[in-house]
């Protein structure tokens, strides 16, 4: 059998997550979908609970910080707010949905996953008060950016992107209109 490295168990812990919940989530499915053996799982992590943990700070750094960090990169504060946008349609809804429904009964994943919506909502802020909304505002838009991608992962079956696209353009156009306004 192949070896498999860290990162492959965790990205079809995300895909069990994303398919099946977090009760599928169990060292002997995990090998099973990936053809390996639980000595493969054991050669990486010493328990589910820190399988959990790398899981879960995976997800994070992922599918969190590190596209915030690549939205710094766009040339101007415009294209930043287009690229967030971008980067939040493209999330693996399904799984980050499972994950709020594995949080309500684990408090691990809880606080993992208000420190993502926290650190998500902050960054929203930042840019919207760097286009010269003023701060309640620009905090109002912070939270109803995020408020939308967590309604939108909970209500929508199937999953369109693209009507995701199409709301955070309207919540884009609100912080572009917004930024266009002179200071009080």
């Amino acid at each position: 059998m192949a070896s498999l490295k860290t990162d492959q168990f965790l990205k079809q812990g995300l895909q069990v997550l994303a398919e099946s919940g977090s009760g599928d989530l169990s060292i002997t499915s995990l090998c099973r979908d990936l053809g390996v053996t639980k000595g493969s799982f054991y050669h990486h992590f010493g328990s589910l609970a820190d399988y959990t943990d790398a899981l879960l700070a995976y997800w994070e750094e992922e599918c969190n910080y590190r596209p915030i960090e690549l939205s710094r990169k766009a040339p101007n504060e415009f294209d930043r707010v287009e690229a967030l946008s971008d980067w939040a349609a493209s999330l693996p809804h399904e799984t980050e949905a499972a994950l709020r429904a594995w949080g309500s009964s684990n408090g691990q994943v809880a606080a993992v996953q208000a420190r993502v919506d926290a650190a998500r909502e902050s960054r929203i802020h930042e840019l919207v008060r760097s286009l010269g909304v003023e701060d309640a505002r620009a905090r109002v838009l912070a939270q109803m950016g995020v408020t939308l991608l967590i309604g939108f992962q909970h209500r929508e079956r199937p999953l369109d992107p693209r009507q995701l696209r199409r709301m955070f353009a309207e919540v884009n156009t609100i912080i572009f209109r917004e930024s266009q306004k002179p200071s009080a």
